[in-house]
């Protein structure tokens, strides 16, 4: 599994986020391996979004790469989405 972290980044009006991706070789990884990504890169129970991003905007060195995604200054979702 290879495992790209990138450190907070903020986008202006959209928040300060952690962003990390996880690819498994020749194939997407698992979900089981991706609620590993999570626990490890992820601690706590704060929301982590799982984004599959377009064709034409996944411009990621990786093949076969999954996104995890977590705001850092506000809820990730909306209250009514949280649970």
């Amino acid at each position: 599994m290879t495992i790209v972290v990138t450190a907070k980044e903020d986008y202006d009006q959209l928040g300060v986020w952690r962003h990390v991706s996880a690819a498994a070789g020749q194939r997407y990884p698992t979900f089981e391996e991706l609620v590993v990504v999570r626990a490890q890169f992820f601690p706590g129970p704060e929301q982590v979004v799982h984004v599959i991003p377009s064709e034409i905007k996944n411009s990621h060195p990786l093949a076969n790469c999954l996104h995890l995604w977590q705001r850092q200054d506000a809820p990730s979702l909306p209250g009514e989405l949280m649970n």
